[in-house]
């Protein structure tokens, strides 16, 4: 039974209690009415405690949300040269050669106001660009570049519209470009998230876990 169930019923039973009181206050039965209108004062006040945990549970779990988002699984084909594979739920698994030590990806992102997350919205987000990366700035100015759009939608841009039309959609608080990026390894899986603030990857095997750790 949860605290919101119970916060409901002992909502129900001061009613009752306030019911009874009223009765006894009739019929000038001042004990048994003093009683039962102190019994109600406990039981509101404890009902009103019992409601704002509750509600704070509810809102640590909803700004806490995180949505899976995608797997990806690194494969090394030559030196600074690696395979992708991309697994979006609900689709089949693409694959990219990625050009760099670390890959990239790239999302828009459309952030509702916190008491809108506790309403049920949560971050919108819409993947964009998937790409390379090079740890040393002379090879990333120098070197040829992997860069794959992810974006394939073709309906109503929201982002666009809550760009250009912020007073439609009175509930975002801000749209924004979110990245995130990690090393390339042989064998390692990470797995993507979005979260209220935006993207984060996590390593999901001991290779991605190496390479994070041994990161420069």
């Amino acid at each position: 039974m949860t605290l919101s169930i119970v916060a409901a019923l002992f909502l129900i039973a001061s009613i009752l209690l306030l019911v009874m009181t009223i009765r006894c206050c009739r019929r000038r039965q001042w004990l048994r009415g003093s009683v039962n209108a102190s019994l109600t004062l406990s039981m509101v006040a404890l009902s009103i405690a019992l409601i704002l945990l509750a509600s704070n549970l509810y809102s640590y779990q909803r700004l806490s949300y995180e949505q899976h988002l995608a797997n990806i699984h690194i494969e090394n084909l030559s030196q600074q040269r690696h395979q992708l594979t991309l697994e979006l739920p609900q689709q089949e698994p693409k694959q990219f050669e990625i050009v760099g030590d670390d890959w990239q990806i790239d999302a828009r992102v459309l952030k509702w106001h916190p008491y809108a997350n506790l309403l049920g919205l949560d971050l919108q987000y819409q993947l964009e660009r998937l790409s390379g990366r090079f740890t040393n700035i002379a090879q990333e100015k120098s070197e040829s570049r992997s860069v794959y759009a992810l974006n394939t939608n073709n309906h109503i841009d929201v982002w666009r519209l809550a760009r250009r039309h912020p007073d439609w959609l009175p509930f975002v608080d801000a749209v924004y470009g979110s990245a995130a990026y990690v090393p390339l390894a042989d064998g390692a899986d990470y797995q993507l998230f979005a979260t209220q603030n935006g993207l984060i990857i996590r390593a999901s095997n001991n290779q991605a876990s190496r390479a994070v750790t041994n990161w420069r």
